[in-house]
């Protein structure tokens, strides 16, 4: 018996329950259980006795823990747990599966579908979510149609706009349509003016204002029959007020303007002025008239077509040149205008057999016939421009350069003209010469041209090239120009005509010049401290001419600004020639008055161009002041040449040695040689004699280089003052005099003069050989008290300094100090000596502001003693 219970007990034991022999027992309803992670579960096993305490084990301590039968998942995976009877060895097992936690979808709703926003509203989107704690994204198709700022929506687009919310992370999304329409406001509509004004049959287009483009307007009038609608535009009918009112088609908003209808303004002429028939020198009045409202102060203008046929003043119409014209006649202040043609014709008593070529170089005899012409007084001719062609008072025409000229013959007996238009054609080319006449080029810099096409009766125009025009360039006005690439150069040339012709030289340039040498450059070592004869016609009361002491300046240039001040002659004066320098202005001339007197001034002898002497010049300079009587351009009386000889460049055969500035003397046989080299060209004779090379003027004669030859100025012999002197001084030349009036300052006068000749040397774009005293011309000794003392050359030095800091330290400014203000002033020059000889110094500050330079010149200079007066120089032997 009992080994049949001991048998039933050990079965028991192999099961989930097991019973103890004493009857206990412990068991699990559920022998498999999953849970999630996170999730707790109670282990509650089945006991035959409640009171019965249970110990549990597992084997795996992380995949769940257990508290007080309580197990919680921690992580996924498999456990087995075993319960025990507390104090025996009963115990049942359970297996428990611990998985990830599974999510719920999460879900996402409007409560609207449809929303209705205007352009401009707001709305807030506010969709259900299945969990608060989600996070939601906005978009919307089309973008450009709102404004997404985090869940708040702007409509800007008219349109239907789909708006998608979806919560991240995931692809649950919900979606509200959204309908934009317009904002709904009142519609406005006005004008910018009030009133306009229109003439009878103007048309007007009306422009209203309105809060909305797309608003349709109708256009109304009263009184209607004043106007005519088309769309928008209204047309004057008849004169009068007229009130137009624009409303808002199915509205009752308006605007109105108010049409000031005037009468038609007209402008007509005689019916005979409508065309004109007139012959060449005479005349005819037109007589406009003016209709419509407001006319009084209404005035007319006149534009020509061609005013080389006609002219008009003051409603006078004067016929100049055979042809056809018209002159269009303007109401000023309006469009109103009409056209009148007006055809020349020839009255002429003048018959010829015109030409209308001729080459450059030939010459054509013009026979001419002039039927009022009863006792062969003749006619006159004219060419307009001779530098294309000229024609004699013989009526030989010339052809000298290509182009159009007009030639005019003049009944001498009637005043009557002919003209007519003749075309110069060149001569082909043969050779070519360029170059630019110096030896050194800088940076920064502009070189005039010395070049020209053989033979001169050729097209002059050459097309240059460079090889590195960052080196250097040929500009359109026929100067190098240097850059700030320092190298060499090409520079190629060609006959523009015939570019088989070509020349090419090759420069060097270098570094440009630095303004404190140029400063340096100009600074004195030796000052001037000389006794002076004021030679001329006045003398001190012993017959003998004044003599002053004259002090120097510690520098060639003057640092003072250019002043002039015009005193203009009279057009009446006697000297007022009104004619101008042809072809152009060759030289600037220097004079001094040799008026000694204390009352001699520069503003005295400038007044003297009114007087009825037989003289004017251009400039009077003295030590206070520069005053200008003549446009510098005009033919004045002042160098002694005389004006009926005109100054012309004569070949003289002899080619370009390189020498810009080559010796002229007289070969015994009366010819000019330039360096030695005889010329072409037959000097003047003394009376019929050979003259010598010393009988030529001081200052030399006229050369330029052209077409690879030397060129020279016409010349001539004064009896009156025995020597060869040149042409060019009254017709061609500036004249400038210079005041020598006892008690001035000189050498500040002298300053003054250079001053003046360097800004003129720029405006005419001459250089230090076109300067010439009154002497170059005539041979007279002129300006006396210069050239007594020797100083010409420094003078010419001072002129160079003067142009030299307006050419080269052009936009730069210049500041002088010194502290030796006792002696010097704040221009440099000198107006007190110290007892002893005694060094100062002075500084020039040199400044451009465009180009950030600024740099200090110091310099020192020795004043001489007040005692070392130099006695005067007397070059002439004249008494003093």
């Amino acid at each position: 018996m009992f080994k049949k219970i001991a048998f039933i007990c050990m079965m028991l034991l192999l099961g989930v329950t097991l019973i103890a022999c004493n009857g206990d027992t412990i068991s699990f309803a559920e022998p498999n259980v999953e849970i999630e992670v996170g999730e707790k579960y109670d282990l509650s096993p089945v006991l035959s006795k409640t009171s019965l305490k249970i110990n549990y084990t597992m084997d795996k301590n992380d995949v769940i823990t257990i508290e007080g039968g309580k197990v919680t998942g921690v992580a996924a995976g498999i456990v087995k747990v075993t319960a025990t009877i507390d104090g025996t060895d009963i115990s049942a097992t359970i297996t428990i599966t611990v998985v990830e936690k599974q999510s719920e979808t999460p879900t996402i709703s409007f409560k609207d579908e449809d929303v209705e926003l205007e352009i401009g509203e707001e709305y807030t989107l506010n969709p259900t979510l299945s969990n608060s704690e989600l996070v939601v994204i906005y978009s919307a198709d089309p973008m450009s149609s709102v404004e997404l700022t985090g869940n708040k929506v702007k409509a800007l687009i008219v349109g239907t706009v789909t708006i998608t919310a979806t919560i991240t992370d995931t692809e649950v999304s919900a979606t509200i349509q959204i309908k934009i329409v317009e904002e709904q406001v009142t519609p406005t509509i006005s004008f910018d003016t009030d009133i306009v004004e229109l003439e009878i049959g103007e048309e007007y287009t009306l422009v209203p204002d309105l809060s909305n483009n797309k608003l349709e307007v109708v256009y109304s009038a009263a009184p209607s029959e004043k106007v005519s609608f088309a769309g928008n535009k209204v047309k004057a009918l008849a004169a009068g007020d007229v009130i137009i009112t624009a409303t808002i088609k199915n509205t009752e908003i308006k605007a109105t303007k108010t049409l000031q209808i005037k009468e038609k303004t007209t402008l007509s002429f005689e019916s005979d002025n409508i065309t004109i028939d007139l012959g060449v020198e005479n005349e005819v009045v037109l007589v406009p008239t003016i209709t419509g409202e407001n006319i009084i102060d209404l005035l007319v203008a006149y534009e020509i077509a061609n005013d080389e046929i006609i002219s008009i003043e003051n409603n006078t119409v004067k016929g100049l040149k055979v042809g056809t014209t018209s002159i269009t006649a303007k109401i000023i202040g309006t469009n109103v205008e009409t056209v009148i043609t007006v055809n020349v014709i020839n009255t002429t008593t003048l018959t010829v057999e015109t030409i209308t070529t001729i080459a450059a170089g030939d010459t054509h005899k013009l026979v001419v016939t002039d039927s009022a012409d009863k006792y062969g007084i003749g006619v006159m001719f004219e060419s307009s421009d001779s530098n294309i062609l000229t024609v004699t008072s013989t009526g030989t025409v010339k052809g000298i350069n290509g182009g159009v000229a007009t030639i005019t013959i003049t009944s001498l007996s009637n005043g009557k003209k002919l003209s007519f238009d003749v075309t110069v054609t060149y001569q082909a080319a043969t050779g070519l010469t360029i170059g630019f006449g110096e030896k050194t080029y800088e940076t920064e810099n502009s070189y005039k041209g010395i070049f020209s096409v053989e033979p001169r009766q050729a097209d002059q125009e050459i097309i240059f090239s460079s090889n590195n025009p960052d080196i250097a360039y040929v500009n359109d006005f026929g100067y190098l120009v240097t850059g700030t690439v320092t190298g060499n150069v090409a520079i190629t040339g060609k006959v523009a005509s015939n570019e088989e012709i070509t020349m090419v030289i090759n420069i060097t340039v270098e570094e440009k010049f630095d303004p404190m040498k140029i400063i340096e450059s100009l600074h004195e070592t030796k000052i001037i401290n000389q006794e002076m004869i004021l030679y001329g016609y006045e003398y001190t009361a012993g017959g003998k001419y004044p003599v002053q002491p004259m002090l120097g300046s510690v520098s060639k240039f003057l640092f003072e600004d250019l002043v002039i001040t015009p005193n203009m002659m009279k057009s009446t004066a006697v000297g007022y020639t009104g004619v101008f320098h042809a072809p152009k202005t060759r030289f600037i001339t220097y004079h001094d008055t040799g008026a000694a007197g204390a009352g001699s001034t520069a503003l005295a002898n400038s007044n003297y161009n009114n007087s009825d002497a037989e003289v004017s010049w251009h400039f009077t300079v003295g030590d206070d002041a520069i005053y200008q009587q003549l446009p510098t351009n005009m033919v004045a009386w002042h160098a002694g040449d005389g004006t009926g000889t005109k100054f012309e460049e004569i070949p003289t055969g002899v080619k370009f040695n390189g020498n810009l500035r080559p010796t002229v003397t007289i070969t015994t046989d009366g010819y000019f040689a330039l360096d030695g080299e005889k010329t072409t060209y037959l000097a003047p004779t003394k009376s019929g004699v050979i003259a010598k090379t010393s009988d030529i003027n001081d200052n030399g004669l006229f050369t330029i280089v052209k077409d690879g030859y030397y060129y020279m100025g016409t010349t001539w012999y004064s009896s009156t003052y025995g020597y060869i002197s040149n042409r060019g001084g009254n017709n061609n030349a500036i004249g400038i005099e210079m005041a020598i009036n006892s008690g001035s300052d000189l050498y500040s006068s002298y300053h003054h003069l250079a001053k003046l000749i360097g800004k003129l040397m720029e405006d005419n774009n001459l250089g230090i050989a076109d300067v010439q005293p009154h002497h170059f011309f005539s041979g007279k000794n002129c300006p006396g008290t210069m050239r007594n003392a020797r100083i010409e050359q420094h003078f010419l030095e001072m002129v160079e300094a003067e142009y030299l800091v307006r050419t080269k330290l052009k936009g730069y400014t210049l500041d002088f100090s010194t502290t030796a203000n006792q002696y010097v002033d704040s221009r440099g020059r000198i107006f007190n000596l110290p007892t002893v000889a005694t060094p100062i110094t002075y500084k020039v500050r040199i400044q451009h502001a465009e180009l950030h330079y600024d740099a200090t010149v110091v310099l020192e200079t020795i004043l001489p003693a007040k005692s070392d007066l130099a006695k005067p120089t007397n070059r002439f032997g004249f008494g003093y």
